[in-house]
């Protein structure tokens, strides 16, 4: 199964919190299996800041994101495929959204229900990617360098032998700045308010099956 099976997308005005919401569904299921594989690093939900085996686990998600924009970005040189990318970008969006979710970060943050749709006000739709390349992997590394400031936050190194608490407002800052970064770059692509959601939606749609059929 992949996105084009996924014929249809359903309607909502607080398209974010559908978002989070679907990702929260993905997380029931895929946790046990993390679990089950010996890769899950701490079962405390939401995570504590402060707790190394928490930031390793925040840091794991982080490279979840990155991993998956570099594979967006190299996708325009490659195939230059819009529908490519666009998926490469929604893989990123939910390991973003359930890094947040982890960390107790939610939409209310911005008490903007209409949050998608104010930032796609003016989203340059069908753009060719091929052409706005450079424009468009700026955009994903500010999204991977805010991140990274994000990360910074966390001081419980594995080498480390002292403990040192998380300024918890500044990471929320750099996080929540993350997710403006990120819409940003996928207005950059082409990508507006409803293109995101249905791209988000069909994934999520696909990665359920994946759980079911024990991909």
């Amino acid at each position: 199964m992949n996105i084009h099976d996924v014929n249809e997308v359903p309607s909502a005005e607080n398209k974010l919190g559908v978002i989070f919401n679907r990702q929260k569904e993905l997380i029931e299921k895929y946790h046990p299996i993390e679990k089950s594989n010996g890769l899950l690093q701490t079962e405390l939900f939401p995570l504590n800041l402060h707790c190394r085996f928490c930031q390793a686990r925040m840091k794991d998600f982080a490279w979840r994101v990155t991993e998956e924009l570099g594979e967006a970005t190299s996708s325009i040189v490659t195939d230059g495929i819009k529908d490519h990318l666009f998926e490469e970008i929604a893989d990123a969006m939910h390991f973003l959204v359930e890094l947040m979710i982890i960390t107790n970060i939610y939409p209310q943050d911005w008490d903007t229900p209409g949050f998608l749709e104010v930032m796609f006000e003016e989203a340059k739709e069908n753009r060719n990617v091929a052409v706005y390349a450079d424009e468009i992997k700026l955009a994903a590394y500010n999204v991977i360098e805010e991140l990274s400031m994000a990360m910074n936050c966390l001081k419980q190194k594995p080498w480390k032998q002292t403990h040192m608490e998380t300024d918890i407002p500044r990471f929320t800052k750099y996080l929540q700045s993350t997710f403006i970064l990120f819409i940003h770059m996928c207005y950059i692509a082409g990508m507006n308010a409803s293109m995101l959601f249905a791209m988000y939606f069909k994934k999520s749609e696909v990665n359920k099956f994946r759980q079911r059929s024990n991909y």
